[in-house]
C-alpha cells in the first residue's frame, strides 16, 4: 500500500504552489462546470482571480484566531492534491472546507477517501467538532455524501450547503 500523508503548507514556496495547483484546479473542476459565455462564471473568475480574494485567503491562512490552513495531499512522498480550511475555534468548532482537490490521476481509486480520514483526523486534532463545506457538481455530491455528508440548506450566496457531525 503507498504511504499517504498530509504536509502543511508554511513557507512562502508552499503557498506558491498551492496558488497554482489551486488556479488550475478552479479552471478545470469548479468554472468549467459553466458553459464560458454564462455572466456568472465570468463573475465568479473575476472574483475568484481577484487580487481581493487572494489577499482575503491569505488573510486567514495567517490569523491566529479562526485560523485557515493549507494541506497538500502527498502519496508516496509526492503531490497528489491540497485542501484548503478554516476552523472557527471562537465559535462552535466548526471546520469548513474550502477546496478539495486530488489531482485528476489519482481520481476514482480510493485516495480521496484516504485523504479525507486522514484530513478529519488532522482537523479533529486542531479543534473541528463538525464539518461543513459547499458543493458544485453531482460527483462531489455523490462523494462527499459517502462520507457522511448530508445537505443542510443554501449559504449567503445559495450555493448548497453541506455537513457532518453535529446535529442542526
Amino acid at each position: 500500500m503507498k504511504k499517504m500523508e498530509l504536509k502543511m503548507a508554511t513557507t512562502s514556496n508552499d503557498f506558491s504552489f498551492f496558488w497554482e495547483k489551486w488556479s488550475a484546479y478552479m479552471c478545470r473542476d469548479i468554472l468549467n462546470q459553466q458553459p464560458a459565455d454564462s455572466s456568472q462564471r465570468k463573475e465568479e473568475q473575476a472574483w475568484f482571480f481577484s487580487r481581493e480574494y487572494h489577499d482575503l485567503l491569505m488573510e486567514l491562512f495567517q490569523r491566529k484566531i479562526d485560523q485557515g490552513f493549507v494541506c497538500f495531499f502527498m502519496l508516496d512522498g509526492k503531490y497528489a492534491g491540497f485542501v484548503d480550511y478554516v476552523i472557527y475555534t471562537s465559535e462552535d468548532g466548526k471546520g469548513f472546507i474550502l477546496d478539495y482537490c486530488v489531482e485528476k490521476k489519482y481520481r476514482d481509486r480510493g485516495y480521496g477517501s484516504h485523504f479525507f480520514e486522514l484530513l478529519q483526523e488532522k482537523m479533529i486534532s486542531q479543534g473541528s467538532e463538525y464539518f461543513q463545506l459547499n458543493l458544485s457538481t453531482a460527483k462531489q455530491e455523490k462523494f462527499w455524501q459517502s462520507k457522511g455528508f448530508f445537505k443542510i440548506g443554501s449559504d449567503e450566496y445559495e450555493d448548497d450547503l453541506y455537513q457532518k457531525g453535529k446535529a442542526i
